[in-house]
Order: structure tokens, then sequence, then C-alpha cells
């Protein structure tokens, strides 16, 4: 185990997203991206944001905590009459799928008006603690 513990992290919370039922109702797995996304990317979609680690030190344990961000970027259309809504919706199933996870606790949520019209974007931010006994 590595004191930067952010490949794991991203891991558990990807697979974790992608089996919850609450977020791929609203967001198709297929649009949930660890990290980068393709060009011009389908919305809704989902993707993991920016990692901070917190090394643990602590004498036989390895590890740390990882602080990130879940991005939900969602757009008016046919089917997405109220994209805000839509997104706060979409932000509290990540939220809960997020925060029921062992050891992962969300710190707080936010939604912010895109630069893009009618397109709303939601992040979650959280803590995860992964560390193991040397």
């Amino acid at each position: 185990m590595t004191i930067s513990p952010t490949v794991e992290a991203r891991s558990a919370i990807i697979s974790a997203l992608k089996s919850s039922p609450s977020v791929t109702t609203l967001i198709p797995a297929s649009r949930l991206y660890p990290t980068v996304t393709p060009a011009s990317p389908e919305k809704p979609f989902g993707k993991y944001g920016v990692e901070d680690t917190e090394p643990l030190r602590a004498s036989g344990w390895r590890g740390g905590d990882v602080d990130a961000s879940y991005d939900v970027v969602v757009a008016k259309s046919a089917a997405i009459p109220d994209p805000k809504t839509y997104a706060e919706k979409a932000v509290a199933a990540i939220a809960d799928a997020i925060d029921a996870l062992p050891d992962c606790n969300v710190d707080r949520t936010v939604m912010v008006q895109s630069s893009e019209a009618d397109s709303w974007r939601g992040v979650v931010y959280f803590t995860v603690s992964i560390v193991e006994q040397l």
C-alpha cells in the first residue's frame, strides 16, 4: 500500500457509483467517468475530480485520507426540462452512494449554474480513508 492511495479511492468510488441503481437511473453507468471525459460528452455525465491526499505514517500502518470530488453536468433537453432539479437529484444519489461506503464521508455538495445555457454542475466533495496494516 502506498501513502497516496488515490488509485484505490478512485476505483472504489467509480465501482460504487456504477453499481448504484439510484445513480444509474439518472446517469447511465457508461457516462460515469473515472477522470477523463470524451470530447463533447453526452449529458448528463459524471467525472471524478481533483484529489488531495494526507498520508498516514503511523507505526505499522500505511495509507492515507483522500479528499476528492465527483462532478455532475446536466443540460436541458426534451427528457430533462429542469436541469437544476435533475442535477440536484443526481448529486443526492451520488452523495448517498459515496457516503454508504465504509470509511468514506461526504463533506459537502455544491450546485453551480454552468456557463453553458440551461446547464448545471453539481459537485460532491468527500473524504475516504484507505489504510492497511503492514
